[in-house]
């Protein structure tokens, strides 16, 4: 069985539906917003991820080790995790 590798720049949603969680990632794209002169970046989506909450929670759990390695090392700030997911929203 191979695995697949797919990029996304952002998570752009996170919704929970019954057991399930969908989490949909999205990659920014130059797009001209309506009226505007200068080009704006969006966030288009372009995967979803449907788990059971169990399974989101377990991952959570290592995105927090991960988080904390990062910071850890240096990599990112305790401010710019929170203010880059912030911005994203």
């Amino acid at each position: 069985m191979s695995t697949a590798t797919h990029f996304s720049d952002a998570v752009a949603q996170v919704s929970l539906t019954g057991q399930l969680v969908r989490i949909e990632f999205g990659t920014v794209v130059l797009g001209q917003a309506e009226g505007a002169e200068v080009p704006a970046n969006r966030l288009a989506p372009t995967q979803v991820l449907v788990m059971p909450v169990q399974g989101f929670v377990q991952g959570l759990a290592l995105q927090q080790q991960a988080l904390k390695r990062l910071i850890d090392d240096g990599v990112v700030t305790s401010g710019e995790s929170v203010n880059g997911a912030a911005e994203r929203s």
